[in-house]
């Protein structure tokens, strides 16, 4: 069960991130499993509550930044969860919480190799936090942002749905996308018409284009 904590002053820390703002809460949660994410997330649906979600708070855009409600800290889920080999080539599931050089360093000590290919200048960031921006270094000229190195997400939404996806699996057509939750539901909605501008890196707005792959929808989508 989720331990959601009434906002004191012994969790200061976290009103912070990287860019120096400071924000404020209410309550917080050190979610250490799947449920206590699910448990968090209807917590603030029932109570109208704004959310905020924290990995290694390491931005620079205060996207980490409390404005009150509840703050999700998953800075504790760290677990590598499983692997599997598909046409020479290796994927790995890993808890969001999990920092840049933890990841580097299991990696090695299991595969030595193979390497997670994302470069960011800073290697105290979280998998989650990547993933949220589509985060990028001098490496993504060659070998591209975090995008192209994520196969699958478990999606979790503010009504206590889910969608577990992955990349190949759910596209849109055209601009019109439906995406089928773990319940069997179906959520159905159109993407923005803008163009995406065609460079290496560029983290302004959400990825989108006709016909894509649903998941990268989500990639950089804070």
């Amino acid at each position: 069960m989720a331990e959601i904590r009434k906002y004191t002053d012994e969790y200061e820390l976290y009103l912070r991130d990287e860019s120096r703002s400071v924000g404020h809460a209410d309550y917080i949660c050190f979610a250490k499993s799947e449920d206590d994410i699910k448990e968090a997330i209807r917590f603030c649906y029932d109570n109208n509550m704004r959310l905020t979600v924290q990995g290694g708070s390491t931005g620079l855009a205060a996207g980490a930044v409390p404005c009150g409600g509840l703050i999700l800290n998953l800075s504790r889920m760290k677990k590598f969860k499983s692997e599997r080999g598909e046409g020479g080539r290796l994927f790995m599931t890993y808890e969001p919480g999990i920092l840049l050089s933890e990841l580097r360093e299991d990696i090695a000590k299991r595969h030595p190799d193979y390497f997670f290919a994302p470069d960011p200048t800073e290697t105290g960031a979280s998998l989650g936090g990547m993933l949220s921006c589509n985060a990028s270094g001098a490496c993504s000229f060659m070998y591209g942002a975090t995008r192209n190195h994520i196969n699958g997400l478990k999606i979790h939404f503010i009504d206590g749905r889910s969608a577990g996806i992955r990349r190949g699996e759910q596209f849109a057509k055209g601009l019109n996308a439906e995406l089928k939750c773990d319940d069997g539901s179906v959520i159905s909605f159109t993407l923005p018409s803008y163009k995406m501008p065609n460079t290496k890196k560029h983290v302004a707005g959400y990825y989108v284009k006709p016909d894509m792959d649903l998941i990268d929808l989500f990639i950089s989508s804070d």
